[in-house]
């Protein structure tokens, strides 16, 4: 831990890649540190001075037919977006036909079930065909009422 007496305290320590050694490896040349900004003085200016540097966004500066392309790309997106949700919240038509068919198989089940509660021999098995005929009955009202 160092002490906050000493004259370099709160400084980074050298970087030990950017020391030279004593003895270097024959034929093996150091390299140099690469400044970012050859015209700053200072290698934090970025933190310290962050106006320095500051750059366009790319959608300000479009010109010409990058500008053209990106507004169909918006006016796209909005289409898209608005015809998903358009489609997902406005009522469906339904077909009367496929409402026929649906009451046909519920009529079906309700003559099966009633057959079966006479014909069976078995008490669960009278039970279960019991409790199908009354909720398919139910079901058929509950369509029907619509």
């Amino acid at each position: 831990m160092m002490n906050p007496n000493e004259p370099n305290y709160g400084q980074l320590p050298p970087d030990p890649l950017q020391t030279p050694t004593a003895n270097p490896q024959p034929g093996v040349q150091p390299i140099p540190p690469v400044a970012a900004n050859p015209t700053s003085t200072n290698q934090y200016d970025f933190i310290l001075n962050p106006n320095l540097a500051q750059k366009k966004p790319a959608v300000a500066s479009a010109k010409g037919p990058m500008k053209l392309l990106l507004g169909i790309g918006i006016v796209g997106g909005v289409l898209l977006v608005a015809g998903l949700v358009l489609t997902q919240f406005l009522p469906k038509g339904s077909s009367s036909e496929s409402l026929l068919g649906i009451v046909q198989q519920q009529q079906e089940i309700i003559r099966i079930s009633a057959g079966a509660q006479q014909t069976a021999q078995s008490e669960t098995i009278k039970g279960f065909a019991y409790t199908v005929n009354l909720v398919s009955v139910r079901v058929s009202s509950n369509c029907k009422a619509m």
